[in-house]
């Protein structure tokens, strides 16, 4: 049980992927002085490192397509219309395809979704330290972000 609350002794101190850290180091000369006042590196390499994919999911965008590729197989599984062997086949085919892509997609939505709560675990973490010992006030805070951001 001590070695439990020593991890999260040590995780509260130090929120930071350790991947991260030599590159907190070296952001320091991109920078002027000036702005490290109202920004600590770590929230900069977040900020900059993060893309639409890992704070957003579109899922409704993503079961609207997988919608509109399982209607397609149900219209071809419905289709009673007689077909030669080779026409057949395609379309044996085209409704494998299908199904094969609608469940790509939802694999991918899945892997999406597992990325977003990660990221979001790992903001959450780090939240409260990005703007520990920053000497700013928000309006000065803003318009840093906005040169230098």
């Amino acid at each position: 049980m001590e070695v439990d609350q020593e991890e999260k002794t040590a995780v509260q101190e130090d929120p930071w992927l350790p991947c991260l850290r030599p590159i907190a180091k070296e952001v320091h000369q991109i920078l002027p002085p000036r702005a490290w006042r109202a920004l600590r590196p770590e929230f900069y390499i977040s900020f900059w490192q993060l893309t639409l994919y890992d704070i957003y999911v579109p899922v409704e965008q993503y079961q609207v397509e997988v919608n509109k590729l399982k209607h397609a197989v149900n219209v071809m599984d419905n289709d009673r219309t007689s077909y030669g062997s080779s026409a057949q086949a395609k379309r044996t085919r085209e409704r494998d395809r299908l199904l094969h892509t609608a469940a790509r997609l939802e694999m991918e939505k899945e892997h999406q979704m597992a990325n977003h709560k990660n990221v979001m675990e790992r903001l959450y973490r780090e939240k409260e330290h990005w703007f520990r010992g920053c000497r700013c006030n928000d309006q000065g805070f803003c318009l840093l972000i906005v040169w230098y951001g």
